[in-house]
Formats: C-alpha cells, structure tokens, sequence
C-alpha cells in the first residue's frame, strides 16, 4: 500500500470527527469503515519491533480538545458502549465506540502533524508504534461494531 493512500484516509477520518457532517449518519459510518480499513491494512503489514524516531519533533498533545464526545455523539448517533471480549474466557468487557473515535483521532493527529511538515519517516514509525501501543485495540473493537451496524441497514 503506499503511505499517501494511508495519509489521505487519516485526513479523511480526521475531517469526519473534526467536522465534515456531509451524508448521513449511516453515509458517514461508512467513510468512517473504509479509512478503518486502509489504516487496519497498514498496520498489518508492519513486522517487528517499531521505535519512535530520536530525531523527529515532538508532536503537540492533543489534550482529547480535538473532537468532543458530544460533537462524535451527534455525528455517528448509532455508536455508543459495546460489548467487547475479554482475554479471560468466559468474560466480556464494555467498549465504547465513542472513546474508540476519540482515541483513535488523537493518536492519528500526531502522525498527520508529523508528515504534513516533512517527516515522513517518523510519521510511518508514529503511526506503528502507536498502533501496537494504543489504538489498534480501539480500531478493531470499532471494526466490529461498524460492521454489526452495516449488517442492520
């Protein structure tokens, strides 16, 4: 896959939680989808250890200001708590779909923040290691219940 389509989804997804209200709820679940599944694309295809790189930037906090939950509630009304499967069997615990958007929208910012000022590089390393440390969970759970959504209409 190359990195631009990775970039244009990230950009998409940061415009469906930042503000583009354009479609449908539905009609918005599903952009939402695809940029999942170009960034789920991606992320599976990263082998080994990744580390952040030295010399980069820092990328701003985000400080979770960027989108808020009501904004998000407005925006996809059908996401909400899940239940989510648990490591320990027998055992679910509670998702919610929201704090997955969120999540994911603030790890995505500090690797759009990275590329959109020349580190490319370091915007591939952000976006895997931040994956495995954080938002790769929140995607799959939101995978799922997008795709449980879809399978209503």
């Amino acid at each position: 896959m190359r990195w631009t389509d990775v970039e244009a989804a990230i950009a998409e997804l940061l415009s469906l939680v930042d503000g583009d209200a354009r479609g449908s709820p539905r009609e918005r679940e599903a952009r939402l989808a695809r940029c999942l599944d170009v960034l789920a694309l991606e992320a599976g295809g990263q082998d080994g250890a990744v580390e952040l790189d030295p010399d980069a930037p820092e990328p701003p906090s985000s400080g979770g200001d960027g989108a808020p939950r009501e904004r998000i509630a407005a925006r996809f009304p059908r996401l909400g708590l899940y239940a989510a499967p648990s490591l320990e069997p027998g055992e679910l615990t509670v998702g919610d779909a929201i704090d997955d958007v969120l999540d994911i929208a603030s790890e995505l910012r500090a690797v759009a923040w990275l590329g959109a000022r020349g580190y490319t590089d370091a915007a591939r390393r952000q976006f895997a290691w931040s994956y495995r440390m954080h938002w790769g969970e929140h995607l799959r759970g939101l995978q799922w219940v997008l795709h449980a959504l879809a399978d209503r209409d």
